[in-house]
């Protein structure tokens, strides 16, 4: 963190609080500007049980409340399964009295555990069917955060076809490798968070140890090869803005 603060322009920290504590928490404040903290659920023991981690939640609750103290938002990150769908109310008061800034609700990426594990998380109907609650959700709780976000994004893109559009001047662009990079526990790099799952060498960096971090960003094969991704040369993208 030390090495990447002074050339980043906005660093977040992605956690589950657990390594956080009242003696390391001066430093790591001033080292990021917003922290992803991952909360499942409000309920002690299914929150451990579906993070694989006991006691997680009272370390968690307590990185938060350090944080808040030390004025670092917090982005309360939350992944929507079985078992937690029917208990959001519930983690809202507990987000809410603990001091989360934001709160991002999401379906989870197949990705991880999520990969294996497919059985713990709702299909695509049910995600569906679930929607007038994520619409309930949002709207009794957006006054308490500055941000909330849940539910079914582009609900109409599951059943209506693609129907592309004439827009010549518009401009779509990705921010992987160009403003964005995630580094992962081992210390390889990769130029986008959905990418860090991945067993494929050809998109990690070396580990940025040791002052690596500038010279990766810069030549890292996999950061290079997201930059020169050409719009024309994308079909879909090609016709549309």
């Amino acid at each position: 963190l030390e090495m990447i603060r002074p050339l980043a322009a906005e660093v977040v920290l992605a956690t589950n609080g657990s390594l956080v504590s009242e003696s390391n928490i001066d430093w790591i404040a001033r080292m990021v500007d917003t922290v992803n903290l991952s909360i499942d659920s409000s309920n002690a023991d299914g929150f451990s049980k579906f993070r694989r981690y006991p006691g997680i939640l009272d370390k968690t609750m307590n990185a938060m409340r350090l944080f808040v103290k030390h004025d670092v938002p917090v982005v309360a990150q939350t992944t929507i399964s079985r078992y937690n769908v029917d208990s959001l109310d519930e983690l809202a008061l507990l987000l809410r009295s603990g001091g989360a800034a934001s709160w991002i609700i999401r379906l989870p990426i197949r990705m991880g555990r999520a990969r294996n594990n497919e059985d713990h998380f709702l299909t695509v109907s049910e995600a569906q069917a679930k929607e007038p609650l994520f619409q309930s959700i949002r709207n009794r709780y957006a006054p308490d955060f500055d941000v909330i976000q849940i539910g079914n994004r582009f609900m109409w893109s599951y059943e209506e076809p693609f129907i592309p559009q004439d827009h010549k001047t518009g401009l779509a662009t990705c921010a992987a490798g160009t403003m964005l990079a995630a580094i992962r526990p081992d210390g390889t790099m990769v130029p986008c968070a959905v990418f860090g799952d991945t067993g494929s060498p050809e998109v990690h960096s070396l580990p940025v140890w040791n002052g690596r971090f500038l010279s990766e960003w810069r030549n890292a094969e996999c950061f290079k090869m997201m930059r020169e991704i050409k719009l024309e040369r994308i079909v879909p993208c090609s016709s549309c803005a």
